[in-house]
């Protein structure tokens, strides 16, 4: 270990992971992982109802996007916690009401329901024949 690297870990009383530092994604002087916390090893999954690239904390990154049933949508939120902004949605797939700001790095997922159409009511109700579409983005390097 070089000697900065020591120094700075004892000053922090941290010890820096060799092993994830060498996965191109998670060195201390790019993102600062420490303790196997690499996104590498995975990440987040996350349901939403909205996908932009400015949720992304890298400026290095590519996604891996699946479009996906409404069956494989149901299967996979059982495993994802919930930013669901939407309170339609929410009640549709029993859902947490959710929204907030997401930060993702690479090794973090997402499973996005859209609402596609015209004018949803304001009162929230989402239509039984309202036209959705699912995806599952995976954030790479």
């Amino acid at each position: 270990m070089h000697a900065y690297w020591k120094n700075y870990s004892e000053m922090h009383s941290l010890e820096f992971d060799n092993k994830n530092s060498e996965c191109g994604s998670c060195t201390l002087s790019e993102c600062g992982y420490y303790y196997n916390q690499c996104p590498m090893q995975g990440g987040k999954f996350i349901v939403t109802n909205a996908f932009s690239g400015n949720m992304i904390n890298i400026e290095k990154y590519s996604t891996k996007v699946s479009k996906i049933s409404e069956e494989e949508f149901l299967e996979l939120i059982q495993n994802a916690e919930s930013n669901i902004s939407h309170p339609g949605i929410a009640r549709r797939y029993n859902l947490k009401l959710n929204p907030g700001k997401i930060n993702l790095v690479p090794g973090d997922e997402l499973v996005v329901v859209y609402i596609h159409g015209g004018k949803l009511p304001a009162n929230g109700k989402l239509p039984w024949n309202v036209n959705l579409s699912f995806e599952h983005i995976r954030v790479i390097v």
